[in-house]
């Protein structure tokens, strides 16, 4: 009977023994070190994936689960995560997304018009965030003030240098800005005089490159906040006057408006004036240093300004008028002079807010 019972026991023993090892062979090993290494089961249904991990993990990691340009992770389209919020612009880099925000401008989001102490010449510089313009460039005695000034206004590059009138006053300096600063164009209302007085800039100017387009009166050139009106002169010039012929100019930045008209003349007036809409413009620069007329200005009188900006300084010419100056009074328009005030500084925002004065600055 005890042989029996020891049988039996040998017999369960080895039994539980050959269950243990089949299941050993049938189970995967699952240690540090061996994962994944067993091969699958026929048959076996695989298992669900992981959640997929929040933004700030995929984001952050450089390896495995980081963000492609499609929202997909690791280029599985089927498996997708929301978007990153979009970065402030002020926000250089957002450390939970990766995303680098766009370089702020160089220059605040404004209009600025610096119109210079040229003497008895013209001078203005005209500046949004990225455009920079120069608007004539004074007399020759001017050109070495004229270049320390933009230096010191910080300027490199100008898009444009834009002659309205082939007279000393408005070229003198040209020639004084093409081996300090990179210009873009040149604009002028028609050729360069073919006289013996401008036979050496005609020389520079071809000899530099840059591309001289001439302007007229069917000329629009729009950036994004800012836009010029060209309204003088005709597409075919009045006569050989350079007066006449002179480039007359609308600024606007938004529905700010500047009026730019050069040495504009009286016979020209009634032409432009029928171009000009219904729009007043703030600031109106008067032509010719402030030179006197019979009757008042048709175009000044339309566009009904606030602020006139004479440029002038010594001469022998009795400039600016005595008369232009007390009409400009009567019609109660404050009247800046560079030959009284020096340079003076205009800001303007898109809601045609603005300052204007020595030391003006743009108000909130």
């Amino acid at each position: 009977m005890s042989k029996l019972i020891i049988a039996v026991v040998l017999v369960s023993l080895i039994f539980l023994s050959g269950c243990s090892l089949l299941n050993a062979l049938k189970k995967p090993d699952t240690s540090p070190g061996n994962a994944g290494s067993a091969a699958p089961v026929a048959g076996a249904v695989p298992a669900a994936p992981p959640p997929a991990a929040t933004n700030e993990t995929n984001a952050s990691a450089n390896s495995t689960g980081a963000i492609n340009g499609t929202g997909a992770i690791n280029g599985t389209d089927n498996l997708l995560v929301p978007q990153p919020e979009p970065v402030a612009a002020n926000v250089t880099e957002n450390q939970s997304t990766g995303v680098t925000a766009p370089e702020a401008p160089l220059r605040p989001r404004r209009l600025e018009v610096t119109f210079y102490n040229a003497s008895f010449g013209d001078a203005t510089l005209v500046r949004t965030d990225n455009l920079t313009f120069l608007v004539d460039t004074g007399p020759a005695s001017y050109a070495e003030d004229l270049v320390r000034s933009l230096r010191g206004a910080e300027v490199d590059r100008l898009d444009a240098v834009i002659i309205t009138n082939w007279e000393p006053g408005k070229t003198g300096g040209l020639s004084n800005l093409f081996d300090r600063f990179v210009i873009n164009e040149i604009w002028t209302p028609k050729d360069i005089p073919d006289t013996q007085a401008y036979a050496e800039l005609k020389t520079r100017i071809a000899q530099t490159e840059i591309p001289l387009k001439n302007l007229n009166a069917a000329s629009r050139i729009n950036y994004t906040d800012l836009r010029f009106e060209i309204l003088n002169p005709p597409a075919q010039p009045y006569s050989a006057s350079n007066d006449a012929n002179s480039m007359v100019i609308r600024i606007y930045y938004g529905r700010f408006c500047v009026f730019l008209p050069s040495d504009i003349q009286n016979a020209q007036e009634a032409p432009i004036l029928g171009s000009l809409g219904p729009d007043t413009c703030e600031v109106y620069k008067l032509p010719y240093h402030g030179r006197g007329m019979p009757g008042a200005s048709l175009i000044m009188d339309r566009l009904k300004p606030s602020e006139a900006i004479i440029s002038t300084g010594p001469n022998n010419l009795g400039l600016p008028s005595p008369t232009t100056l007390e009409r400009l009074r009567i019609a109660g328009i404050r009247t800046w002079r560079t030959d009284l005030n020096g340079t003076i500084y205009l800001y303007a925002n898109l809601n045609r807010t603005y300052a204007i004065g020595t030391n003006a600055v743009l108000p909130e």
